[in-house]
């Protein structure tokens, strides 16, 4: 064997002895997937759900150094962050906070519609009175 000789070999190559050996490319295989979608969470800081794609992708190929390089960094920076910048509390707080608001706008929708129909009797009465002199 001879150290340090390297040669690339064209992917059209590959692609027709693939196609003569009666390999058909399927697509994105689950791994992939798993990776890249892991890597794009990882950039965006989204590390906790960056380390469960991560886990995920390294339950089918265990031992592969990318992968469990990102995955350990993603825990250790995920550790470092503070309790309410984690994404899983953030999506909690968005939650209960959207909850609220719907449960608070339908309280004041309420109250709206009480204070239209109020209003639309009082301008009702004041319109009869002044059309029926007889009233006065």
């Amino acid at each position: 064997m001879v150290q340090g000789f390297n040669f690339l070999i064209p992917v059209e190559t590959v692609r027709e002895a693939a196609a003569k050996a009666g390999v058909v490319p399927t697509g994105q295989s689950e791994f992939s997937r798993l990776w890249n979608h892991g890597v794009d969470l990882y950039i965006r800081d989204l590390h906790y759900r960056a380390f469960r794609n991560m886990s995920a992708a390294a339950a089918i190929y265990p031992g592969f150094p990318d992968v469990e390089r990102v995955r350990e960094d993603c825990q250790i920076k995920h550790d470092e962050q503070g309790y309410l910048h984690r994404e899983e509390v953030r999506w909690v707080l968005f939650g209960l906070g959207l909850v609220g608001g719907t449960a608070g706008l339908g309280l004041d929708g309420r109250r709206l519609a009480r204070a239209r129909r109020e209003s639309l009797r009082r301008m009702v009465r004041e319109k009869l009175q002044q059309a029926s002199p007889l009233r006065r």
